[in-house]
């Protein structure tokens, strides 16, 4: 019962990463979407394993064709700059679940603030660096934006 239940969350928690990538403010360059905001709850709730790996499988699902992304899908997308963010996705749930087990309160009001800010700034960093890397934009620009 246990492990059909685990299954369902992480299924749940790849469906709400779909479904916040069209959830989405434009921007002239890169979109801001839910997307970070349930990496974190994937981290968080789920743990770092079980939350990486609905990330993850989010992440193959695109790369497999299915559009998904916030600009479509499929292996072609490796090589769109806006990439590293969905690799820092899954690096981002590992590293909020990892600290919110080790803290062990995540009710806590600024520990949970405190795992949205690592958990977006691991993202924010791996995709401006593949950003900067694919586009040639200075780093600073990057960032600002």
């Amino acid at each position: 019962m246990q492990k059909t239940k685990e299954m369902c969350l992480c299924a749940l928690f790849t469906a709400l990463m779909c479904a916040g990538a069209f959830l989405k403010i434009p921007t002239p360059f890169l979109p801001i979407t839910f997307q970070t905001l349930f990496v974190t709850l994937a981290g968080l709730l789920l743990g770092e394993k079980r939350g990486s790996l609905s990330v993850g499988v989010y992440v193959l699902i695109g790369l497999l064709g299915i559009p998904v992304f916030t600009e479509g899908g499929g292996f072609s997308y490796v090589l769109k700059p806006t990439f590293g963010y969905l690799l820092g996705f899954i690096a981002g749930a590992f590293v909020t679940g990892k600290i919110a087990k080790k803290d062990g309160s995540i009710l806590k009001i600024l520990p949970s603030a405190t795992y949205l800010i690592v958990s977006s700034t691991n993202t924010v960093n791996n995709g401006c660096y593949i950003f900067h890397f694919q586009t040639g934009f200075p780093q600073y620009f990057v960032y600002i934006h």
